[in-house]
């Protein structure tokens, strides 16, 4: 999985690593020590413990947002944007909707 997920980002691919999925763009806002590299990111811990940081800043971001926060947020998460992912956040909020 490290070196498959690897040769894709270094192809300029987006990969979304581990347990929560997390694309491979937010890497960088992380520093190195952290930990929070592809490795670190299969890692069902450290995966969760990013999840969980970028999931309440997306929610943050989200806060002001009219409309769905919960789509925003997830949006935010996958994509970076408030709007971009809002697909994604449906096909997510479905999901979780017929599977409690």
């Amino acid at each position: 999985a490290l070196n498959y997920a690897n040769i894709q980002i270094a192809q300029g691919k987006v990969v979304n690593i581990g347990l929560l999925q997390i694309p491979n763009a937010w890497i960088a806002k992380y520093p190195a020590s952290m930990g929070a590299n592809v490795a670190g990111l299969l890692r069902p811990c450290k995966n969760m413990v990013v999840a969980t940081d970028l999931l309440n800043d997306a929610t943050q971001q989200c806060a002001s947002v009219d409309g769905d926060k919960t789509a925003c947020a997830l949006s935010v998460y996958h994509t970076g944007s408030p709007t971009a992912g809002l697909a994604y956040a449906k096909q997510v909020i479905d999901y979780a909707v017929a599977h409690p």
